[in-house]
């Protein structure tokens, strides 16, 4: 929560760059903060695919994770991280 009361997720991309076919860069870019009203797993895995697809990203070739630990990212029953 910041000093508004505004819950944010804050999201960052980790990616390779290839250059102009140099060697492979890893890059890792701030995205945003995102508000969110609702910390549950679904809501939290919405919120991400959905500025995913604003960026235009092809899911198909996404192959990584993160989250900070917390329950409802890293559950492996209901977290984020279950969400499709």
């Amino acid at each position: 929560m910041d000093v508004s009361g505004t819950e944010q997720l804050s999201l960052c991309i980790r990616y390779v760059d290839i250059p102009d076919l140099q060697a492979p860069v890893l890059r890792e870019d701030f995205v945003g903060f995102i508000p969110i009203n609702d910390q549950s797993s679904e809501n939290l895995a919405n919120v991400i695919l959905k500025r995913c697809h604003e960026l235009n990203l092809d899911m198909t070739k996404c192959v990584g994770q993160g989250y900070d630990g917390a329950a409802n990212m890293a559950g492996h029953l209901s977290g984020v991280q279950t969400e499709n």
